[in-house]
This record gives C-alpha cells, sequence and structure tokens, in this order.
C-alpha cells in the first residue's frame, strides 16, 4: 500500500480528529475551582476567569453570546436606577459568559466529573452537622449550616446525574448513586426530586441504559407513586414529597407579579427583585440554613442592595421582573440553544444537567448566578454544548419558545385579572379593622373576620406603592357549626405619605381555588403621618 507522505499524513488526521470534535487539553484550574465549589462556594466568582477562553467559540456561539449581552444590557440603560442596573447586568452577563469560556474550553462534559469531589464532602458535611445538632430526621429535613433544602436536594439530583452518565468515575459510582440519593430523599425538596428524575430520563433517551439509571428511575418513579398515592412513612422529609402545596410561593409569584405590571418593558434591573417586594424594613440576609435558624447578615456594601437574593421562585418570571421581555427571550435563547446541541451531540450527562436544572425552575431560580454549584455547572455544560454549535437555527428559537412557555405555567393564572365583582367587594368579609392614618415608625395591626365555608384559609396583608411588599401571612381553620377566628396581621409599612394595603384571601394551598389559590382581594388606602 502507497503510504503518503509524513506532512500530508499529519494534516489529514488533524481534520479527522477535528471531524470527531476533539478538543485541545483542558486548563487545570477550573477542575479544582469546580471540584471545591460545592463546599466552599465563595469561589464561585472565580468564573470570571473564564471570559480568557471565549476565542474558542466557534463565530456563531459568540454572536449568541451577543444577542444575549445585549438583551441584559439594553434593558439595564432604561431601568428605574439606571447606573446601578447597567452595572449589575454587566456583572452578571460577564458571570455567564465565563462560565460558558469554562465550558467551551474543555469541549466535554467528562470534566464536570470534578464536581463529585465537592458534593461528597457537602453530602459530609451535612449529614456530620445533622448529627451533631441532634436533628432528628424522623421529624426535621435534613440540615446544613449553610445551605437550603432545596440546595441539598440539587447536590443530590447532581451526584445521581454524575453517577449515571459522567465517564471514568469507575468504582465510585455505586457509592455516590447511593449517597447522593439519600441527600436528596433526606432534604425533602419536591423540586429537585422531578429535576432528578426528569434529567436521568432526558440522558437515559440518548444512551444506552445502564443498570444504575434504571435503578435511579424506579426508585425516583417509585417514590413519585407514594406522594400520589398518599402513603406515609412517618419520615417528615420523606412525607413532605407527597404534599402539593406550594409552600406560599404563590404569595412571591403575586407580589412579583407586581414588579412586572411597574416596570413593563425594562424589569427593574438585575439583583433588585428584593429592593421590591422585601417586607419594609427587613434586613439583607446572606443565607439561611436548612432549618432556617443559622443565618449570616449581608456586609455592608451588600446591604445597599436591600436582598439581591431574592428570588421569583420561577425562573422565567424572575428573569422577566428584572430585565424585561428582551432579557427574558435573550435568556431562553442562549440555554434553549445549548439544550438542542446536547440533544444533537447525545450528551447524556449534559442533557440531564440542562433538562433537571432547567425543570427545577419552575419554582426555584437555578440558572441564577452566583449560586452554591448549580448555576455555575449549568452555564458550563452549556458552554461545553456552544463549543459544538455550527450555525444559528430557526429550531433554537423554537425549542426555546417551548422551554419558556413550559416553565410559565405556574405563575401564567396569576396575571389573569380578578373579576372586578370580587375587588374592593364584601366577598365575605365579615368584620374589617383597618386603620387609615398611620406611622411608618410603628407597626400597622389589621384585624380580619371571614365569612367563608368550613376549610382552611390563608390571609395576607400586603403593602403595595409602585410595587407590592407581604408584610404578613397567617393560616386559619373555619370549622363547621362554629365562627371564624379573628385573624390579626401585623407588619412595618413604606416610608412614603400614602400607599396601597391589600387584604388577600388564599386557598389553604397554593394552586387550590384557581389564580394561584387567590380566592378574593380587598384593598384600601393609607395616609402616612408624621
Amino acid at each position: 500500500m502507497r503510504m503518503l507522505p509524513g506532512n500530508v499524513s499529519e494534516h489529514l488526521l488533524a481534520n479527522v480528529v477535528q471531524e470527531e470534535g476533539s478538543v485541545p487539553k483542558a486548563v487545570g484550574w477550573p477542575r479544582w475551582w469546580l471540584a471545591g465549589l460545592p463546599f466552599v462556594y465563595v469561589l464561585s466568582p472565580l468564573a470570571i476567569l473564564g471570559n480568557l477562553y471565549l476565542r474558542q467559540l466557534p463565530a456563531a456561539a459568540r454572536l449568541l453570546l451577543l444577542i444575549y449581552a445585549a438583551s441584559q444590557l439594553l434593558p439595564a440603560l432604561v431601568a428605574p436606577d439606571a447606573a446601578m442596573a447597567t452595572l449589575l447586568a454587566l456583572g452578571r452577563t460577564v458571570f455567564v459568559t465565563g462560565l460558558v469560556g469554562i465550558g467551551a474550553q474543555w469541549g466535554s462534559t467528562r470534566e464536570v466529573r470534578w464536581l463529585g469531589l465537592g458534593l461528597g464532602l457537602t453530602y459530609a458535611l451535612a449529614l456530620g452537622f445533622s448529627l451533631l445538632e441532634g436533628t432528628d430526621l424522623w421529624r426535621q429535613r435534613l440540615a446544613h449550616p449553610y445551605m437550603t433544602s432545596v440546595s441539598l436536594g440539587l447536590a443530590g439530583s447532581a451526584g445521581l446525574w454524575l453517577a449515571a452518565y459522567a465517564p471514568g468515575l469507575r468504582g465510585w459510582r455505586w457509592p455516590l448513586s447511593l449517597l447522593a440519593l439519600t441527600i436528596l430523599l433526606l432534604s425533602g425538596s419536591r423540586g429537585a426530586l422531578l429535576a432528578a428524575l426528569l434529567g436521568l430520563l432526558a440522558g437515559a433517551l440518548l444512551k444506552r441504559w445502564r443498570a444504575a439509571t434504571a435503578l435511579f428511575v424506579v426508585a425516583a418513579l417509585g417514590l413519585l407513586a407514594f406522594g400520589l398515592g398518599g402513603g406515609q412513612t412517618n419520615v417528615a422529609a420523606l412525607d413532605r414529597l407527597r404534599t402539593t402545596d406550594g409552600s406560599g410561593r404563590d404569595v412571591v409569584w403575586s407580589n412579583t407579579l407586581s414588579v412586572v405590571q411597574a416596570y413593563p418593558w425594562t424589569g427593574a434591573g438585575p439583583y433588585q427583585l428584593g429592593r421590591s417586594i422585601t417586607v419594609p424594613g427587613e434586613g439583607c440576609e446572606l443565607f439561611p440554613s436548612a432549618q432556617g435558624d443559622v443565618t449570616a447578615s449581608c456586609p455592608a456594601w451588600l446591604e445597599r442592595l436591600r436582598n439581591p437574593w431574592i428570588i421569583a421562585h420561577n425562573g422565567s418570571l424572575h428573569q422577566l421582573a428584572e430585565s424585561g421581555p428582551l432579557g427574558l427571550g435573550g435568556w431562553a435563547l442562549l440555554f434553549g440553544t445549548a439544550m438542542v446541541v446536547a440533544v444533537q451531540r447525545r450528551d447524556a450527562l449534559g442533557a440531564a444537567v440542562l433538562v433537571g436544572l432547567t425543570v427545577a425552575n419552575l419554582n426555584d431560580n437555578t440558572t441564577l448566578v452566583p449560586s452554591p454549584f448549580f448555576a455555575e455547572v449549568f452555564w458550563i455544560v452549556a458552554g461545553v454544548q456552544l463549543r459544538h454549535l455550527t450555525a444559528l437555527r430557526f429550531s433554537h428559537g423554537a425549542v426555546s419558545a417551548l422551554l419558556l412557555a413550559g416553565l410559565s405555567w405556574p405563575v401564567l393564572s396569576a396575571a389573569w385579572p380578578i373579576p372586578a365583582e370580587r375587588v374592593n367587594q364584601d366577598f365575605g368579609l365579615a368584620f374589617l379593622y383597618a386603620p387609615t392614618n398611620a406611622s411608618p415608625e410603628s407597626d400597622y395591626a389589621v384585624l380580619a373576620r371571614f365569612a367563608v365555608p368550613p376549610g382552611t384559609y390563608r390571609a395576607s396583608l400586603n403593602a403595595c406603592t409602585a410595587t407590592c411588599a407581604l408584610l404578613e401571612t397567617r393560616t386559619f381553620t373555619v370549622l363547621p357549626d362554629q365562627p371564624a377566628p379573628t385573624v390579626r396581621l401585623v407588619g412595618r409599612l413604606w416610608p412614603d405619605s400614602r400607599q396601597r394595603l391589600e387584604l388577600r384571601l388564599l386557598s389553604g394551598q397554593a394552586g387550590q381555588g384557581g389564580r394561584l389559590g387567590e380566592l378574593a382581594r380587598h384593598t384600601w388606602f393609607v395616609e402616612g403621618t408624621p
């Protein structure tokens, strides 16, 4: 057989390697950074160094990032506090593009397996902390010194995705999977459980089913069947998985919609949602624990933003409230395109991460940076996919629009107005004591009693100027053949001369009664006194 000259053979070999999608050798520091991130997530800002690798992206991907950046920066230029909004929009954009750059430099989700080291440390810390604190896991959810139960649940989900689809784990696959499943179940996080299940299914559809994947899917399906069947285990975290209430998220969604109504085209600005819907007078909280009793206050420079970590508990609603429809579209197009490429490449781990964390956006914000680790992993995996983007196509936009519609369904009903006959009407309000003059320096108290059928209800008091903030919510039960109890609601008002107060009657659980559980609403105005 005739041999080709050496330089020609090397050239052809290089072309074959390029066609097979191989990438340059990965830089080492992002591996260790990702490995330590879940355990020490103050390392997250180092991701901006990933912008050095953006040149490895193809032209189509760089164009997509340019569209994304414009969609975030243009609304900020005309936001209420334009200077602050522009600065924060630039910071968030650089953060996201840096993570995309890390993924682009890797070019493969193989490197994401390094996350398993940090997850293992996180699992050990949560279990150790719970034991040292004397947490009764029969009656309480798993605790962690600086992670919420939702974050712990997502840590368990991520461990399952790695165990099922990450290459190179060898003997660590089964120990990681069993520990991750334990953490997921003890966290009691329903959103994380759904994310784990759908992420595993997405990966399984792209690759041959492995024994581990089949086991995880069966276990998750069995747990889901338990929840729908109403079974009881006497384990608090597991029994919580069978509930379907929104844990008060409907109140947050409703007040976030007031921000959308106040700033329909520009949004309030990145990290400015908390300023608009935080209870007046409430301080800035850096992070709560899983039990809600270990907190850290924000430093002085962060206090000026007034709770920048407050989230809308829905990814699309949060993006709309902070960046308007243009920012919402750019955000969806970026991750929607990455998801299409992951499916086209049959990247099982990439699809599991992108699908799972996108699903978690239904009732949380898993793409908002910085985060305990999950938003960083999301955008890194997106960057891996964009490394292989050849051209922007109509299908990318179509899939992004469908994903956006699916993510928005929990709050679509809240945008539908309450019928006029149920606004400012009696609506079963038997008694109401609500002063029309009050000092913003003192607590404002309301007494109300409702004439409603027997059942469990919630009453929420909200103070509104341009936007609405929740003052307090009370749950009460009306028993058959007995008068309804008098409900007392207290809160600190906005420091404005005139503001609108809203007393909302809600069903006992979010999602019951329609319109996110809101049954009726009564409004009045309060004049401020010196």
